[in-house]
């Protein structure tokens, strides 16, 4: 971060603190956006351990209480049961998706809104084109017999 802050303020000296102040802000709330949401997608991971670790031993409980289940015609009420496990590791499993999409989503956005609120002060400043801000040459810099 501090070369970047370097580079920006000695590279652009007109600009380079607002630069770097978009640039230390953006990588701030880039990384609590990140951390934020990676620990909720952990915690969500962890509840689909649980709930696999459930439904693991609720197989192993109902294939050893078969026939007691069988004898007294619980079948309806052990496959609400394992309808609820199944049910909560789909739920779990489709939010974890949602927040990793949630996660790529707004560190797209956020990077791209960073880099235009920068492109488009930049050019508001009108700076000197640059390789580093232009795609073209201006065609003053191209040689006479090309223009």
């Amino acid at each position: 971060m501090g070369l970047s802050a370097t580079v920006l303020t000695r590279r652009f000296p007109s600009v380079g603190r607002a630069l770097t102040y978009v640039t230390l802000g953006t990588f701030t709330i880039y990384f609590a956006w990140t951390a934020l949401l990676v620990e909720w997608r952990i915690q969500l991971r962890a509840r689909l351990n649980a709930l696999d670790s459930a439904k693991g031993a609720y197989f192993v409980d109902s294939l050893a209480g078969q026939e007691a289940i069988k004898l007294y015609g619980n079948e309806a009420a052990e496959e609400q049961r394992f309808d609820g496990i199944l049910r909560s590791i789909a739920a779990t499993s489709l939010r974890s998706a949602l927040v990793g999409s949630l996660l790529n989503a707004g560190q797209a956005r956020l990077l791209s809104s960073r880099l235009a609120v920068s492109t488009i002060y930049l050019f508001a400043l009108k700076l000197p084109s640059t390789s580093s801000t232009s795609i073209h040459p201006p065609i003053h810099h191209l040689p006479s017999s090309r223009r």
